[in-house]
This record gives C-alpha cells, sequence and structure tokens, in this order.
C-alpha cells in the first residue's frame, strides 16, 4: 500500500454528481458545474480527468472526495499527476491557521524581482524576464504570457530554438499558459511542442520534460470526452513523445483510448 502521508492536507477537492432540474444528472467541483449528461459512468470519468488536470497543475498528488447517486458514501481518494486515483478511505483534518499575533511583525518591502533566478535568461533581457514574473505575481497570467511569447522570440532570434535561454522560455511559456486554462487543445498541442525540443536538445533539468509530457497527457485525457476530434488527431504525437521520455505506461494509455476514439468514429 503506497504511502500517501506527505500529500498536504488541503485543499480537498469535492466532486458530486446529482440530479439535475432537467431530470439528467450534473457533475460540479466545488460547486461549480462542469459537465452533465445521462450516463453515471461518464461523468465519473469526466470528473477524474478534471481531477488529473488539477493535479498536473500543481505538479503533485492532490486530495479529491466524490460522491454521486450510486455512492452516497464519500470516496475520498488521492490522485496523481499520471492519472491514477487512490482509495485512502479518509483524509486527515487540515491543520487549524496559526494564530494572529497581537501585533503584527513589521514586514520587509518585498523585493522588485521576483520569480525564477534571473541567470535563466542574459543579462540584457532579465528587466523583461522580472516584467514578465511580476505579471504573473499580480495574476494577469494574459500579460505574463505575452511578455513570456516576445521574449522567448528575441532570444530565438539571438540564440537560436535549440538554446537553453530560449528552451527556458519555451518552457515558462507552456506553464503559463497551462495555468490560464483557456484552450485545452492548444495548450495540450503547446506542452507537447515544449517536451519535444527539451527533449530533442537534452535540456536540463529531464524532470521538466517528463512534467510538460505528463501535463499534455493530462488535458488530452480531458479532451477525450469534451473534444474527441482533438484529441484524436493529437493521440499518435502524444503517443510517441511519452514514449521517447520515459513515460511507457502513459503513453500505453493514450493507446488504448484512442483506439477506442477511432473505433467509434
Amino acid at each position: 500500500m503506497q504511502d500517501f502521508s506527505k500529500v498536504p492536507a488541503a485543499p480537498v477537492y469535492s466532486l458530486v454528481i446529482h440530479h439535475g432540474d432537467g431530470g439528467g444528472l450534473v457533475l460540479t467541483l466545488d460547486g461549480q458545474e462542469i459537465a452533465d449528461g445521462e450516463d453515471l459512468a461518464e461523468l465519473r470519468e469526466a470528473g477524474r480527468d478534471r481531477l488529473n488536470v488539477l493535479a498536473a497543475l500543481a505538479g503533485r498528488p492532490i486530495r479529491a472526495r466524490a460522491v454521486d447517486p450510486a455512492a452516497p458514501i464519500p470516496w475520498c481518494m488521492v490522485v496523481s499527476p499520471d492519472g491514477e486515483a487512490h482509495d485512502v478511505g479518509s483524509h486527515p483534518a487540515a491543520p487549524a491557521p496559526p494564530p494572529r499575533p497581537a501585533h503584527p511583525p513589521t514586514l520587509p518591502p518585498a523585493p522588485p524581482r521576483t520569480g525564477p533566478p534571473a541567470s535563466l535568461v542574459p543579462e540584457a533581457h532579465r528587466p523583461e524576464w522580472w516584467a514578465l514574473w511580476a505579471a504573473h505575481a499580480a495574476g494577469d497570467l494574459p500579460t505574463a504570457v505575452t511578455r513570456a511569447y516576445r521574449l522567448e522570440t528575441a532570444l530565438e532570434a539571438e540564440h537560436g530554438p535549440r538554446h537553453p535561454y530560449t528552451i527556458t522560455l519555451l518552457t515558462a511559456r507552456a506553464w503559463l499558459t497551462l495555468c490560464q486554462d483557456v484552450d485545452p487543445a492548444a495548450t495540450a498541442e503547446l506542452l507537447l511542442t515544449t517536451a519535444e525540443r527539451r527533449h530533442t536538445a537534452g535540456a536540463l533539468p529531464e524532470v521538466d520534460t517528463r512534467r510538460a509530457a505528463r501535463n499534455a497527457h493530462a488535458l488530452w485525457s480531458a479532451l477525450v470526452g469534451t473534444d474527441p476530434e482533438a484529441a484524436g488527431r493529437l493521440a499518435r504525437r502524444l503517443e510517441e513523445v511519452l514514449g521517447a521520455v520515459g513515460e511507457a505506461g502513459l503513453a500505453g494509455h493514450v493507446r488504448v483510448r484512442a483506439a477506442v476514439l477511432t473505433s467509434m468514429s
């Protein structure tokens, strides 16, 4: 039995399938409707796919609790970035927030430059690097993605597409785009491109290459239910990339689900 004690106690995502006003079934995640339909099994799979995406975004296993008309007793699970859901019986209580001090300490002013180390880009472009992470820190993901793309384009023109500077910006842009959560098919394709180029260039650390491929798989798994045409278009490439970066299990998962998609088309 795996030890999930190191998975943070919070947040615990809540998946609920219930009967809607129209008589059909409705799937909600933390109270927000994300899917509806008549097939309970399909809605369960859609819920697990969404948790898979959340785990991929977090870069670690996450906790969730699921209930539906056929299983009113909550199913407590831990979902890994690779899509596996593990029954854990129950979740630990979230730690209580620390008491607020009677006289809060005086905090030093925030440093003006935040984000990953500036040494990842050449000195001449560091102000642009700081600016894109400042936009991210402010919650302005569209601006952060745009700045990352512009800086990536400039670095590619100066150093070529396989240079570590360019690969760093491509990786940052893919991650920021994933966080933006606006176009799953296009984001999955960008993550595939990132994994391919990192692998071809031998970029380090290798874990970032595999993470890009796993994140692409997480989005693809959701696309199977929401946009099967896009999922079918990306399946072969995704399988090849996952195999190339050492994710044979996920590559096999894509092969099996892609065969089902083909048989249904």
